[in-house]
């Protein structure tokens, strides 16, 4: 069973993040594929790679709602390690921007709650400590409504 809420924000994101980047160049793609869980050994081809997924619920007993942490991962495999820093900056402030415009205009789980967002810059490498891909991680808390 997929998760419909993350699988909502990761395909606006997706969107979003695609829809900029053709603006400065229309050859390149920002986000290739996406997944509503932290997928830890994606097939290669699907990168850029967005992923949308839970870190933890609180409910409020008798409530049909929690305060979820959400998080999206993005992550690009063998990039350029001179343009990593600045490709991953961009890419925080669109996402930035594009969870502002959910907020603001969408209707719909997750409601962003009030705490910004927390954007957080990592690298994963192999045993022979060669960089296999590098990420962002960016994380809120929103209010997700149960539905029916």
């Amino acid at each position: 069973m997929l998760d419909p809420i993350c699988l909502k924000l990761a395909k606006y994101l997706q969107e979003w993040l695609n829809s900029e980047l053709k603006k400065i160049d229309p050859n390149l793609i920002a986000c290739r594929d996406t997944v509503c869980y932290d997928a830890v050994n994606p097939d290669l081809s699907r990168f850029p790679l967005l992923k949308v997924y839970r870190l933890s619920d609180n409910f409020e007993y008798g409530h049909p709602k929690s305060q979820t942490s959400f998080v999206i991962s993005y992550c690009l495999s063998f990039p350029d390690q001179e343009l990593l820093p600045g490709i991953l900056r961009w890419v925080s402030w669109q996402l930035n921007e594009a969870l502002t415009q959910w907020k603001e205009s969408k209707n719909c789980s997750p409601i962003i709650a009030q705490g910004g967002f927390r954007s957080e810059y990592r690298i994963m490498v192999n045993e022979l400590s060669q960089p296999v891909y590098a990420f962002l991680r960016f994380s809120f808390t929103g209010i997700d409504y149960l539905e029916d």
